[in-house]
């Protein structure tokens, strides 16, 4: 009878045991989903940290505008030229040099921190900046 009464004990042990094994497993599982779940809510709800941003200069009336940005790691600057003749958008230090056509955009990622001045090559009284951070 002692034998039997140890033998339910011991399962009884090993459920208990498997039942808190189980739902710690799942809690962990729920948590989770939970986290990967806000982060996708943040990333569709433009909060994402870690996302890129898009920003816009003018380029008319031979200006840039705005003439000084700061920026992250990663974001992009799109240059649209709304004058009739050409311009370029080039970087002092000769990271780019780009032309921009009246009517057109050039769009450029600065993949790496540091401050960047830049000029248009035609008309080189028009300046910038982009603080890269």
């Amino acid at each position: 009878m002692k034998k039997i009464i140890w033998i339910i004990s011991g399962l009884v042990l090993v459920g208990i045991i498997g039942f808190i094994v189980y739902e710690e497993a799942r809690t962990r599982e729920t948590d989770s989903a939970v986290q990967d779940n806000q982060i996708e809510q943040n990333k569709v709800m433009g909060q994402d940290q870690n996302a890129a941003e898009s920003m816009a200069v003018d380029i008319a009336n031979f200006k840039y505008n705005p003439s000084n940005l700061t920026v992250k790691v990663g974001d992009k600057i799109t240059f649209k030229n709304n004058d009739s003749v050409m311009h370029t958008v080039t970087a002092r230090n000769g990271d780019f040099d780009m032309p921009v056509n009246p009517g057109e955009a050039v769009t450029i990622v600065f993949e790496k921190t540091g401050t960047i001045d830049y000029y248009c090559k035609p008309h080189p009284s028009m300046t910038g900046k982009v603080v890269v951070n």
